[in-house]
């Protein structure tokens, strides 16, 4: 996303709202009843919250005891993912493209993951032609299962990559996402991959890969599931 220090969104400096809007990521949020996300001199997080809901950056989900909760939007998604990196050069970011398609393609390759990466797609800044310098390579990443959730090997899985998670399905597939984009990134911190679909978002988009693979697996990985893949 191309974001500027400077910019303002929903009444909230732009380096507030994506710390803010980071907390709301994933299954969602309620604000804190202790200590409070932003600052007095921004307001309350409850009055954020209602700001950035007429925005369309984050969604009320549920009412609770203690308050409301949300999570984040398409659009919400876009602004919590950007990370402040040093401006990159057009053919910096042409070879960032090329490496992040080539490690999508060897994390395809490898059949002991849970996932596969159905499609790269490019949005933000990169498109525009007439930009050389960049604030960083913006992905859109369609993720599937590749094989039929199963509870007990999804366990075993993360046990084997050193990572713990509560076993749910939706805790599951976060992680597999978040694994993905890892995959994708490497160790560029100039690359944002999200697992959101740039369609969703105003602005252009073009897809950069597309697994060949696809047909030949099962229907969960052909489909996507309710919150695994577009």
């Amino acid at each position: 996303m191309d974001l500027q220090q400077t910019d303002v969104i929903s009444g909230l400096p732009a380096p507030v709202a994506v710390k803010f809007l980071r907390y709301f990521r994933g299954p969602g949020a309620m604000a804190p009843l202790g200590t409070p996300l932003l600052d007095p001199e921004h307001g309350t997080d409850r009055d954020a919250l209602v700001r950035l809901e007429a925005d369309g950056y984050v969604e009320h989900i549920a009412d609770h005891q203690w308050g409301p909760s949300y999570r984040t939007t398409t659009s919400g998604n876009a602004v919590a993912n950007h990370r402040w990196t040093k401006p990159i050069t057009r053919k910096t970011a042409d070879r960032l493209l090329d490496e992040a398609v080539t490690r999508a393609k060897a994390f395809n390759a490898d059949d002991t993951r849970a996932t596969i990466i159905a499609r790269i797609r490019v949005f933000g800044s990169y498109l525009n032609r007439e930009k050389d310098r960049l604030g960083d390579l913006d992905l859109g990443l369609d993720v599937r299962l590749r094989r039929t959730y199963d509870g007990a090997e999804a366990f075993s899985y993360a046990q084997r990559a050193g990572v713990l998670y509560a076993d749910s399905l939706v805790d599951h597939e976060a992680w597999l996402r978040a694994e993905a984009a890892k995959a994708v990134r490497g160790r560029s911190r100039s690359i944002s991959p999200t697992t959101e679909n740039p369609a969703d978002l105003d602005g252009p988009w073009r897809d950069e890969y597309e697994f060949d693979g696809l047909h030949l697996l099962p229907e969960i990985a052909q489909q996507g599931t309710a919150d695994l893949g577009w």
